[in-house]
């Protein structure tokens, strides 16, 4: 509920504890990476996923969340929407 967001698109998301999410936005993955960093969400670079490291997408992420403990979940979806606002704008 808290992803429906016309600015992202997300792959996988039936998979279990992780999915991918490709974000509408002209910044590299380092500097997403930074940005969710600073309002404190893990997120990984799926460059390490691809055969050919230079074909991976800048803007695309893996977000994992099985170390949320449910009662926190709603805060860190308020945390990561806020962080998604200021990557995409």
């Amino acid at each position: 509920e808290h992803l429906k967001r016309e600015d992202i698109e997300l792959l996988g998301t039936e998979a279990g504890l992780h999915f991918l999410m490709n974000i509408n936005t002209n910044l590299n993955r380092t500097k997403i990476m930074q940005i969710m960093e600073n309002y404190g969400i893990g997120i990984y670079s799926t460059e390490r996923y691809w055969i050919l490291h230079e074909k991976c997408a800048e803007n695309q992420i893996l977000v994992g969340f099985s170390s949320i403990p449910s009662i926190d979940l709603e805060k860190a979806m308020i945390s990561f929407n806020n962080a998604l606002d200021e990557i995409t704008r």
